[in-house]
C-alpha cells in the first residue's frame, strides 16, 4: 500500500492551497493555526514512514 505517498500528496495539495488562500486576516489566521497542527501531524506521520519504510 501506498498510504504514506498519499498523505504526502495531501499534505502538499493543502499547504498548496493555504499558500494562496484567502486573504481576510481572520481567516488567514484561522487557516493558519489549523496549517500548523496539520503540518505537525504531516511531520509525525512522515517521521514515522521514514522509521518504518514500506515494504
Amino acid at each position: 500500500m501506498d498510504g504514506e505517498d498519499e498523505m504526502q500528496k495531501q499534505a502538499r495539495l493543502m499547504a498548496e492551497k493555504y499558500k494562496d488562500g484567502p486573504k481576510k486576516k481572520g481567516a488567514l489566521v484561522k487557516k493558519t493555526q489549523e496549517r500548523t497542527q496539520f503540518d505537525s501531524a504531516t511531520h509525525e506521520m512522515q517521521k514515522q514512514a521514514q522509521q518504518h519504510p514500506p515494504k
